[in-house]
């Protein structure tokens, strides 16, 4: 990961709290001396410390048990507050990257004329790559921890006992390259884990969408077994990793351990080390081996989920600084503005000058070389196959996407380049039924500045047929639905929609399937509605339906596109 990338991950914020986990680590190891200092001080006060030619330097002069016993609380106290600040610092960098993170997948998905995002992407970013980076910074922060105190513990050792010292770190250099290779070996496994992670999250989705399909031509078994082979193999790799990681904790200690009983047993038959010295050095040494473990553990752990952490810092490498500049600044909570006149605009004439798109990582353009022109007030209907392009137009036209060559002129300006003050009022009813948790009213009003009066509101609704049904309801307009729209049919969730683009009183109304849930008899009623909007709106239809198209202006069939 390189410098820049780690900068735009993290910035100011979470870096102050990775400075403040290693500055807590150093605390922590400047604390041990104080306890070693206050062995000798309880060992003075109990008579036991040799003449104080023979003491290290850093030993303490003779103190009476009231000082030795209140210097002991006094460095539990501090003690407490470092490792509060030093485990803390840890938590708040995942939280905080992991928002960070959220945020910034969240503005790019909703940037106008930013690039199209797979839902399913977006859904294993916030479910699994930005958790588990998250927890791979936190993991490092902790080892940048535990690093910082294990330097100065081993600053005091060579202090306190320098011949034991030597011994002692010699025998943990030689069991670190054990630790490291198990480390590498954790590397290998994760670097496999975020592929089948994706491949879970696609297939899920993919089934989700097509649940009916799989059930009409009963695939289920089909779709479970790939769904289950690669949640095993996603189980298997992260098993494997987890245990190496268990491992290279468990063997720390022990290794130390075993050093431990060397040192002692060299220390009392060969360097008869004087005995105070020695066990200052032992509690020391102790501390040290448990701070590696500790260290060890968190290095490993985020040697497990680098690749989340390598994902997102490239993520967010290649986001342009407008996103991040959108993505960390406040929610604008600024109340809704009173409604204002509506413009005496004419509706935009549309043109569409030899566009190609091609979304990325695709091998094919969407669009390839389209021309075509309506006039102002006109109705344009398009047609062709699934794939064919439709909706990628669609987007075009609506300034969303920026096309690869040519130019989408709305109005005789750059669809995607239009200020929002001069944009043409936008209906739009998407193939699918958009609602959100909330009363029918705020559902037609979704998106709208300020509300109309309830006539306005009732007129469109019996321009649409569904006046009666909305009355028929408890509570008529202030009647609740949640986000699926339980308690309308279908018809009933697209006309809401229908009736929410007519309420904003549209230049340029697109209308995307729109009448796929609707009986050939409110078919023939929406298709009357539409057609008396010509001249008043500019309307851009697609459908599969005949009747819809039977009032447009002009007609393009689009053709699926070659590689």
């Amino acid at each position: 990961m390189s410098w820049t990338a780690f900068r735009r991950l993290v910035g100011a914020d979470i870096a102050r709290w990775l400075l403040l986990g290693a500055v807590a680590g150093g605390v922590l190891g400047l604390v041990e001396v104080v306890v070693a200092a206050a062995v000798w001080l309880f060992a003075d006060s109990l008579g036991l410390t040799p003449p104080a030619a023979t003491r290290p330097g850093w030993a303490p002069t003779s103190v009476g048990l009231a000082t030795a016993l209140t210097t002991l609380v006094g460095v539990a106290v501090v003690r407490a507050i470092a490792h509060y600040v030093a485990s803390q610092s840890a938590h708040e960098v995942q939280h905080r990257l992991n928002a960070r993170l959220r945020r910034m997948t969240l503005t790019r998905m909703l940037l106008r004329g930013g690039p199209f995002v797979p839902a399913a992407e977006v859904h294993q970013q916030l479910a699994d790559t930005f958790p588990k980076a998250a927890m791979a910074l936190s993991a490092f922060a902790s080892f940048a921890t535990s690093a910082t105190q294990a330097t100065a513990l081993s600053i005091l050792l060579a202090v306190a006992a320098p011949i034991e010292a030597s011994i002692a770190l010699v025998g943990l250099a030689l069991s670190a390259t054990l630790v490291l290779r198990v480390n590498a070996r954790v590397r290998a496994i994760s670097d496999r884990i975020p592929h089948e992670q994706a491949t879970i999250h696609q297939g899920i989705e993919r089934v989700a969408r097509s649940f009916v399909l799989v059930r009409v031509l009963g695939t289920e078994a089909h779709e479970r077994a790939r769904l289950v082979r690669a949640v095993d193999a996603f189980t298997l790799h992260a098993r494997r990793a987890t245990r190496l990681v268990s491992l290279a904790y468990a063997a720390t200690p022990l290794l130390g351990t075993l050093l431990l009983v060397a040192i002692i047993a060299l220390s009392r038959g060969a360097l008869h080390t004087e005995s105070t010295r020695l066990v200052a050095f032992l509690y020391l040494f102790v501390r040290f081996v448990q701070t590696l473990a500790v260290g060890v553990r968190s290095l490993s752990a985020a040697n497990q989920h680098r690749p989340q952490l390598t994902a997102s810092a490239d993520f967010v490498l290649g986001l342009p600084s407008t996103v991040l500049a959108n993505a960390l600044a406040p929610v604008d909570d600024t109340p809704r503005l009173p409604r204002a006149p509506v413009r005496a605009e004419a509706p935009p004439a549309i043109a569409l000058e030899d566009i190609t798109y091609r979304y990325e990582g695709a091998s094919a353009d969407a669009v390839h070389g389209l021309a075509l022109s309506i006039a102002s007030g006109e109705q344009l209907a398009i047609v062709g196959p699934s794939g064919s392009g439709k909706s990628t137009v669609l987007l075009l036209v609506l300034g969303l996407l920026r096309p690869s060559a040519g130019r989408v002129l709305v109005g005789g300006r750059a669809a995607a380049d239009q200020p929002e003050s001069e944009r043409p009022r936008i209906g739009y009813v998407g193939a699918e039924p958009f609602l959100v948790a909330g009363t029918l009213r705020e559902n037609l009003l979704y998106g709208h500045p300020s509300p109309p009066p309830d006539d306005t509101v009732w007129k469109v609704l019996a321009q649409v047929r569904l006046d009666a049904v909305v009355r028929a309801r408890p509570g008529a307009l202030e009647s609740v639905l949640d986000e699926n729209g339980q308690g309308l049919s279908a018809g009933e969730q697209q006309r809401l929609c229908l009736a929410r683009a007519l309420l904003a009183e549209p230049t340029l109304l697109v209308l995307d399937e729109v009448s796929a849930n609707l009986d050939a008899a409110l078919e023939a009623e929406i298709v009357t509605l539409v057609a008396s909007l010509r001249g008043r709106c500019t309307t851009i239809v697609v459908s599969h339906r005949p009747a819809m198209l039977d009032h447009a202006d002009a007609l393009v069939t689009m053709s699926a596109p070659t590689a």
